[in-house]
Formats: C-alpha cells, sequence, structure tokens
C-alpha cells in the first residue's frame, strides 16, 4: 500500500509451499546478481551481504537493489490474481485522495450530530 493506495489488480496468496519457495528464490536471486554459485550456503551468503553493507558508501543504492532482489523473488515465489468484474466496474476516480475521505466522513458526523 502506497500513498493511501491499494492495488486490487496485483493480489499475491501467500501459502506455506509458496513461502517456502520465496525463501529459496530470495537465495538464488541474491546469489545471481553476486556471482556467486548456487553451492554457497545461506550462512557465507549472510557473511558476504554484511561485508558488501559494511562498506559501501551508498546505502540507498544497496536498499534499492535489495528491494528489486525482493520484486523479483515475490515474482518468482506467489501467484498474482487479477482484479475481479465486480471490482473493476467500481473503481474510483483518480483525483479522489484518502484526505477527501476523512473530509467527508467528517462531514458527515457532524451532519448527524446537527
Amino acid at each position: 500500500m502506497a500513498n493511501g493506495k491499494h492495488n486490487i489488480q496485483n493480489t499475491r496468496y501467500i501459502t506455506k509451499e509458496s513461502l517456502a519457495k520465496f525463501q529459496g528464490n530470495v537465495l538464488q536471486v541474491v546469489m545471481a546478481q553476486l556471482g556467486k554459485n548456487h553451492d554457497t550456503g545461506a550462512e557465507d551468503l549472510d557473511e558476504t551481504l554484511s561485508s558488501i553493507i559494511t562498506e559501501e558508501l551508498d546505502i540507498e543504492k544497496r536498499i534499492d537493489e535489495f528491494s528489486e532482489v525482493l520484486k523479483l523473488a515475490c515474482n518468482k515465489s506467489f501467484p498474482t490474481y487479477g482484479a475481479t468484474k465486480k471490482v473493476t466496474a467500481h473503481k474510483t476516480v483518480p483525483w479522489w485522495t484518502q484526505e477527501l475521505t476523512v473530509l467527508i466522513k467528517r462531514t458527515n458526523a457532524q451532519r448527524r450530530l446537527y
């Protein structure tokens, strides 16, 4: 959820099996990004990532890279399902914000009190 918006069209369903698959995919994608072979254990990978982060001057760059790794692992592990016709038929207008929703609720509450 970013900026108070919920993207219904990219719903991910997480199961125990897909979570186990996700853990393996994270290791696989990180190792591929580091150029390491897949025989490297998770402990060695943890030490490598720790040394990279402590030596890096641009932490934001590493955070962005790790975010991309997580996105790739999610895409490989968790199936996504599109929105149903009922949901897409009632889309909101693009200019409606969370702030407007709060204002409407306050207005209605004040009207009821009056």
